[in-house]
């Protein structure tokens, strides 16, 4: 009994010092206030009332919060764990009025046209400061939603018969688009809807031929009294019927829209505009624009007017949408711009759209300003690749590029590269990494084909590449890689799209002792490190999702080898040619929580299967294409390649099992980041972490018993660690410092620490990881 009181009293001091501590880190220090006068220590907004859902109660409590008073909005600073108040001002209730007024305007826009806000203010004393808090309440009420929606554009009275025509047509545009509007019974009757909707229209219009038509020369009457129901009667029975749907409607507030036009005063915004001549300039610079031009060329209805010849013609009408007699239609006259735009060989490009008087004919002047023609570039950067390279996700190397912009005179951006790179986290042996290589861009598919009409949006490139490297890793290996590929990027909507085919790849390796000596002991690694031929096809695609608050990148991958080249009989492609296939996913979000935190996190999942052959050289991936954990981008508690597989326990002795891989990854990280201190523009921020995952080979590998993936086995070989880390953001650059403890380790060389909380702990017992931007 006696041990049991003691073991509960230390728990009760325990939970005592446990929420000091959270007091304390909590606390809110403030500075330069005016002391002995009340000041503004907080600011609250709720709302208690109204036709307002759950949901949207803290958001619209937010956005409320953002219209308070520049003297009544709290604005505290962040340090560390701590949170400051400095320079509050002197609180002074016309401010509060003020922001009542603010909120008002607010309510209003969103559809809340009978809201009542009140507030109090609760000053306490501290020494001398008079810490005054300001409850804002604000009772919404009902929201007006929208009930009858009308559509009155073509009152053809005063209008000539060809404007009246021009009205039948906006206004059967405009019925033909009913369908795409927010503005529809039921939806609330809120200003911003209303403002989006008259875009929409006149979006609708321009991309139908009406060029000169704003949205000044639209305009929206809305009831929102009934005034149907105002007009007189002397029948008992018709006002007993009119009062009553009079209370309906103040229960039930709604509003009738009716979308009409202003009085035309230009008729040139009735025109329906058509596709005249179509002129291009496509090397205009600042000597030349106010000069004569040199050539006056005349290419498939393209008037070319140059000064010099920069650029073959073809490349400059295959870029061109809109053709000679087409309805005008602003989607296609945005998307040459952003077409030209997107070329790097021109820096920028500018489209006027010049209606000829008198006529519905709209000619098109294309004015493209080239870019400087070679460029040089010199960066310092770090790998992040997905089982990617041997030498791993933790690459920092120097590149140095050569690009041409403008090769052949096509647009084709052709760049010579060169590069020397060092591997972080190697605590084995220093790897260095040579590489150069050479590339071309065409800016359309080659050869050309078309795609369907809904992805003509489609951005289209050509590459074609080959690279070269050479990999040093002092005693253990040197490898030569050769790289070939062709392939086709495009975007989406919403998606951007890579494809290589073919992909070819030649891998040479020459074992030093180190790795004879691992292949001696470990079996696998013969058929692991050995010479290897890739002829594949790659698939990419990417989805990003921006939000107010979120962002999020779904990337997915796959890549075939050797599927229809492994049919054939040949000693070299039987030992040398990898038949594989592999996927590969990844998810990552970042959720904005605060002004200076993020909440960001990431899974990924990866497997390749290679094909069994006639030979053991087939039974696992290639090393060039393996999956491994830990390092700076992925494990951060493990060294690069010091995890798994699963839950084999071996030595990570230099001269036994010091690297480990798989056939299949998984693995998910959370982080939440927030900023520490601002020195003149350099943002030093941290974060607190968890990554979970591991890595696993498909078949079974006797010199990794357990390394296999086994569903009942799953949770055993998840590993897991914790950690915090320093990152310092000089803008060109993020250096990135982590620290990691293992908080579950599957796989330690020491049977006895397999899966225990926190194994073998030291306060200096972590990892630490140094790393180049962001790990995901």
């Amino acid at each position: 009994m006696i041990h049991s009181a003691a073991i509960r009293t230390k728990r009760v001091k325990n939970s005592i010092l446990l929420a000091a501590l959270l007091l304390f880190l909590s606390a809110c220090s403030v500075k330069d206030y005016p002391a002995g006068r009340p000041f503004v220590y907080n600011a609250e907004v709720h709302v208690v009332g109204g036709d307002v859902k759950p949901d949207d109660r803290k958001d619209l409590e937010s956005r409320l919060y953002q219209q308070l008073h520049d003297s009544i909005a709290v604005r505290r600073v962040s340090k560390f764990f701590f949170s400051q108040l400095k320079n509050p001002p002197v609180y002074d209730s016309t401010n509060a009025d003020k922001s009542i007024g603010f909120m008002n305007a607010l309510l209003h826009s969103l559809g809340y046209y009978r809201d009542s806000i009140w507030y109090n203010a609760d000053i306490r004393a501290k020494d001398d400061q008079q810490r005054t808090t300001v409850r804002f309440y604000v009772d919404a009420k009902k929201l007006f939603k929208v009930d009858s929606i009308s559509v009155a554009l073509n009152d053809t009275v005063l209008n000539s018969p060809r404007q009246a025509a021009s009205l039948d047509t906006l206004q059967q545009l405009t019925l033909a688009a009913r369908a795409g509007s927010e503005v529809k019974k039921g939806a609330p009757f809120a200003k911003p809807l209303l403002s989006s909707e008259l875009d929409r229209l006149t979006n609708i219009y321009r991309n139908n031929g009406y060029l000169r038509m704003t949205r000044d020369e639209l305009r929206v009457i809305w009831d929102t009294v009934g005034i149907g129901l105002l007009r007189p009667t002397a029948d008992p029975l018709e006002q007993a019927q009119l009062l009553e749907a009079l209370q309906h409607r103040r229960e039930n507030p709604v509003a009738d829209i009716e979308f009409r036009l202003r009085p035309i005063t230009d008729s040139t915004k009735l025109v329906r505009y058509h596709i005249g001549n179509v002129t291009i300039f496509p090397d205009l610079n600042a000597e030349n624009s106010k000069l004569p031009v040199v050539y006056n060329d005349y290419y498939r209805d393209v008037f070319i007017k140059h000064y010099e010849d920069r650029f073959k013609f073809r490349v400059l009408t295959e870029n061109i949408y809109f053709k000679r007699g087409q309805l005008y239609d602003q989607r296609i006259h945005q998307k040459t711009a952003n077409r030209f735009n997107s070329i790097p060989a021109w820096r920028t490009a500018n489209i006027e759209a010049v209606p000829r008087p008198g006529t519905d004919s709209v000619d098109m002047i294309i004015r493209l300003a080239p870019a400087q023609k070679y460029i040089y570039d010199f960066n310092i950067e770090a790998s992040q690749n997905l089982g990617g390279l041997f030498v791993g996700s933790n690459l920092v190397g120097i590149n140095l590029n050569l690009q041409n912009r403008n090769f052949a005179q096509r647009a084709v951006q052709a760049t010579y590269s060169l590069g020397v790179a060092t591997e972080l986290n190697s605590t084995v042996t220093q790897t260095t990494q040579l590489s150069g290589g050479y590339s071309l861009v065409f800016p359309r598919f080659i050869p050309g084909f078309r795609l369907p009409a809904k992805w003509r949006d489609a951005n289209p490139r050509t590459s074609i590449g080959i690279n070269a490297r050479y990999i040093h890793r002092v005693n253990y290996l040197d490898l030569v890689g050769v790289n070939a590929s062709w392939g086709y990027d495009f975007s989406l909507p919403k998606w951007l799209v890579s494809v290589r085919l073919p992909n070819v790849e030649f891998t040479s390796v020459q074992r030093r002792s180190i790795l004879d000596t691992l292949i001696k002991n470990n079996k696998s690694y013969k058929y692991i490190f050995n010479d290897g031929l890739v002829v594949s096809t790659i698939l990419s695609a990417t989805h990003s999702r921006v939000k107010t608050r979120t962002t999020s990148i779904l990337r997915l991958g796959a890549e075939i080898s050797g599927l229809f080249l492994g049919m054939g009989k040949s000693a070299f492609l039987d030992t040398t040619l990898k038949r594989f296939f592999k996927f590969d996913a990844s998810y990552a979000q970042n959720r904005k929580l605060g002004q200076n935190s993020v909440l960001a996190w990431r899974v990924l999942g990866g497997v390749g299967y290679s094909y069994p052959g006639d030979n053991d050289s087939r039974r696992y991936m290639p090393f060039f294409k393996a999956y491994f954990a830990g390092g700076a981008n992925s494990m951060r508690g493990w060294g690069l390649r010091k995890l798994g597989p699963g839950s084999t326990i071996r030595t990570f002795a230099r001269d036994s099992f010091p690297e480990r891989f798989g056939d299949m990854q998984l693995e998910a990280n959370i982080e939440y980041r927030f900023l520490v201190a601002n020195i003149r523009g350099v943002f030093v921020n941290s974060a607190v972490f968890a990554d979970f995952g591991n890595v696993w080979y498909l078949r079974e590998n006797p010199d990794f018993p357990n390394g296999n993936i086994k569903l009942n086995r799953l949770w055993q070989d998840i590993a897991i660690d914790v950690g915090t880390g320093v990152r310092v953001d000089f803008g060109f650059i993020k250096i990135r410092l982590d620290y990691a403890y293992k908080a579950k380790d599957p796989s330690p060389a020491d049977p006895n620490l397999q899966n225990k909380p926190f194994p073998n702990f030291k306060v200096l017992g972590g990892t630490v990881q140094l790393g180049v931007d962001y790990p995901f």
